[in-house]
């Protein structure tokens, strides 16, 4: 499998710092996305030659022989275990290659948010795609509205999903389309099933009832798990203030040594 290069893709997976796993989980959410991390792999030089493997990709390198290189790094990690190793090596593909389109992507459309102010999710269509994911496909949001922040793709780890711009023509035509369409069915939220679908509800159609969308990081937290995918494709630099604020001072000592180690400037 042959990417389209993209030059822009490749220096964003080459700007993440290599992150030792016990440090990356000090790492506040909003600057995960920045950071590059292999559970099990801590040594600094394997973590850098992994993530600069990654970034061949958009590059135009091949998927298959990247995963293979990936697999090689990772399998002494994991006791030799080379089905496993491979598999990993599928998951930081997926990962950290879509995050560079999609963050190069978002970023064009805030550009031209003027003329184009909506955005329209799709899912890829085949049997692997997850309920919450295909509960949103073709739905149209407004391109500055938070749901995005957290629903992004890749929103989880192994999202195929990706985005595409609407105009504000291209929404009044879909409206007209859906004239007719059960009011919960239209694929445009506004009103109550725009403030649902913020809250983590979307209608999936056909009379099947809503699914449950929240981002992995909010079912965390209320299931009390330690940790979960999160990445927002539109944060550079955190908010050191509001961090401190948020923060204890022993969560707040341990993020600025995550973020020293990590190289990460803010």
């Amino acid at each position: 499998m042959i990417i389209k290069e993209n030059k822009e893709a490749a220096e964003f997976i080459r700007s993440k710092a290599a992150v030792d796993p016990n440090r990356y989980r000090h790492l506040p959410d909003d600057l995960k996305a920045r950071g590059f991390t292999v559970a099990y792999v801590h040594k600094a030089d394997v973590l850098e030659r992994m993530r600069n493997k990654i970034a061949k990709l958009p590059e135009g390198g091949d998927w298959k022989e990247i995963r293979r290189e990936l697999a090689e790094e990772i399998s002494p990690f994991l006791g030799g275990n080379d089905v496993a190793a491979e598999k990993k090596a599928e998951l930081l593909l997926r990962t950290h290659g879509f995050q560079a389109y999609a963050a190069g992507r978002f970023l064009s459309q805030q550009e031209n948010i003027t003329a184009m102010p909506f955005i329209m999710y799709h899912t890829v269509g085949d049997s692997n795609v997850r309920d919450e994911h295909d509960a949103l496909d073709g739905v149209v949001l407004p391109a500055d509205d938070d749901f995005w922040s957290s629903h992004y793709p890749p929103w989880d780890f192994g999202c195929r999903c990706f985005t595409s711009s609407v105009s504000g023509a291209g929404v009044d035509r879909l409206k007209e389309k859906e004239r007719d369409v059960p009011v919960a069915e239209k694929r445009v939220l506004e009103g109550r099933y725009l403030e649902m679908a913020r809250e983590g509800r979307v209608n999936r159609g056909n009379g099947r009832g809503f699914a449950d969308v929240r981002p992995p990081r909010e079912k965390a937290e209320k299931d009390k798990v330690a940790s979960a995918y999160s990445w927002t494709p539109g944060v550079v630099a955190p908010d050191m203030k509001m961090l401190k604020e948020r923060l204890s001072a022993k969560e707040f000592k341990q993020m600025e040594l995550a973020l020293d180690d990590a190289g990460i400037k803010v």
